[in-house]
């Protein structure tokens, strides 16, 4: 049996651009793993920085946060402080390089993205070299 995919309406409103769809809809969904917890929440930050609340983003993460989220809050610090965006590459180039964190998807997403953001095409790229979801 297929896994149900509890947070189908989220994701959908993401990436269709609905983002106040997206986090409203958050907040109704029940989910039943922790993996979509965490997706779940990915969605709902990555709305709120369509949305240009990246301050809003770097308030609600913490440094306790799991990996995939600390991912989304390095986006939205790159994009909000350009005086940072030079600690926010280092930040992710090491996360990429440890064995621990370095195969999140979420991360390499975000990476790639960071990368593309920061006019390096190939580092973006090379950030979702093995692909496992369709945004990647």
């Amino acid at each position: 049996m297929a896994d149900i995919d509890d947070i189908f309406s989220v994701r959908n409103n993401f990436w269709t651009g609905s983002f106040d769809a997206a986090i409203e809809e958050a907040q109704s969904v029940s989910v039943s793993t922790d993996r979509q917890r965490i997706d779940k929440e990915v969605f709902v930050l990555r709305s709120m920085i369509g949305n240009g609340d990246s301050a809003g983003v770097i308030n609600r993460v913490d440094s306790s946060s799991p990996t995939s989220l600390l991912a989304v809050k390095m986006l939205a610090t790159y994009l909000s402080q350009p005086t940072q965006r030079d600690a926010v590459v280092a930040t992710i180039e090491e996360w990429l390089k440890d064995e621990n964190t370095g195969n999140d998807p979420t991360l390499q997403l975000m990476a790639a993205t960071i990368y593309f953001h920061a006019g390096d095409t190939k580092e973006a790229l090379r950030a979702v070299k093995n692909p496992t979801n369709m945004e990647m």
